[in-house]
């Protein structure tokens, strides 16, 4: 089993503190994600709905005007 460092300020950074619990939780599925099958902070397209239990677009697009994703070919950018 693999593991994710996370500094244990990432929540409180600025980009990180304004985020809703559930772009919260996209946002750290996402690394974890990307961590796990070594697609250098890439997270496919077809993956995005599945990262948490109750996806809501609004978190995406928190994320994305956040800063925090950007767009990529095959999905989005972390």
């Amino acid at each position: 089993m693999g593991f994710v460092n996370i500094d244990d300020n990432f929540p409180d950074h600025p980009k990180v503190d304004p985020l809703s619990d559930t772009a919260f939780r996209l946002h750290m599925a996402g690394i974890c994600l990307s961590n796990r099958l070594v697609l250098d902070g890439i997270v496919p397209e077809g993956r995005v709905t599945r990262l948490v239990p109750r996806f809501r677009q609004a978190a995406l697009n928190e994320l994305v005007t956040a800063g925090l994703w950007r767009t990529h070919p095959e999905g989005y950018e972390i």
